[in-house]
């Protein structure tokens, strides 16, 4: 990640982000167009303040969001995953049995 102060904010440029991975370590920081990835990221940057109590007078709202730029790339890496659905079908199923499992045990309750 390459990240650059520019008078309007900072830009996190994550183009040279690597392949997407096999296992579990895969996180879509492009969701909602970065917005999760922005504020967690905020979290961070605080930490780099002067002082501890220039830290504790920084807030981190919806506010940070519009100075954090962030540059993904193309889909397919460790910050813009493409999950497969397929792979996703036996677990959507399961969710599936869950929630009718639920809504009957409800309507079980109710009588």
């Amino acid at each position: 990640m390459k990240m650059t102060k520019t008078a309007g904010g900072i830009v996190c440029d994550l183009s040279g982000t690597g392949a997407q991975a096999r296992g579990p370590i895969n996180h879509a920081g492009d969701y909602a167009d970065g917005l999760f990835l922005r504020k967690w990221m905020a979290c961070i940057l605080r930490n780099l303040a002067e002082s501890p109590e220039r830290a504790a007078e920084l807030d981190i709202n919806e506010g940070v969001c519009d100075l954090l730029q962030l540059r993904f790339p193309p889909p397919g890496t460790l910050v813009t995953p493409e999950f497969n659905l397929q792979a996703l079908d036996g677990v959507l199923d399961e969710v599936r049995f869950y929630d009718r499992l639920l809504d009957n045990a409800e309507l079980a309750a109710i009588e």
